[in-house]
């Protein structure tokens, strides 16, 4: 998701329900979502699941044929993964605890720990990013490493593994990172795009 778009998405999520962050953060992920609005939240693969409708490009998508029978443990990934912009109305401790609390989904979604699934280094990424985001830096780098281990094409992965590093001002590791995923994916604009941020940062510093 870019950064316009997760912060389009953050401040429709907070117009929703001002008392968000006038409540325990579990109280506010236990609330109801509109299901029309989650499904614009979540990855294709979980419309379909727990009361999130399929829109219309993918209607006719089924699902556990294309990605297998471990596919059933995503379910309780794709019921969390829409609300987990909520934890952003809060701060700190209750930030962290909030956004942690997604680990178990998605650990629960790779309990076969099955790395030909195809949805393997998605998830995983998705680990990564969550322990990025609370500022557990070893196991967000574990997290995408294990990601790209399985498939040295996905790009979100280097670019997560190198916001870590960028997080911890390892410019050269992160620079690394990059140029890693353009071994693999020569002239990708996005891996360049990060390539060109971590220089200048260099340059700077």
């Amino acid at each position: 998701m870019s950064h316009i778009k997760f912060i389009l998405t953050l401040t429709l999520v907070l117009a929703m329900d001002s008392s968000f962050a006038k409540e325990r953060w579990q109280d506010a992920l236990a609330k109801p979502f509109d299901p029309m609005l989650a499904a614009t939240l979540v990855p294709p693969f979980c419309q379909g699941f727990v009361g999130i409708p399929k829109l219309p490009p993918y209607q006719n998508k089924d699902w556990r044929k294309e990605y297998g029978d471990d596919y059933v443990f995503v379910n309780h990934y794709c019921e969390a993964k829409p609300k987990q912009f909520i934890c952003y109305s809060y701060s700190g401790t209750e930030k962290n605890d909030c956004l942690a609390s997604m680990i178990q989904h998605i650990d629960y979604a790779l309990k076969r720990d099955n790395t030909s699934y195809a949805l393997y280094p998605f998830l995983t990424k998705e680990r990564g990013d969550v322990f990025l985001a609370i500022g557990k830096y070893s196991d967000a780098i574990s997290s995408y490493q294990k990601a790209i281990k399985v498939n040295s094409k996905f790009v979100p992965a280097y670019i997560g593994l190198a916001n870590t590093y960028i997080k911890q001002n390892k410019y050269d590791e992160a620079e690394d990172a990059i140029n890693d995923g353009l071994t693999q994916n020569p002239q990708k604009k996005s891996l360049l795009k990060k390539l060109e941020k971590i220089q200048k940062l260099k340059a700077k510093k």
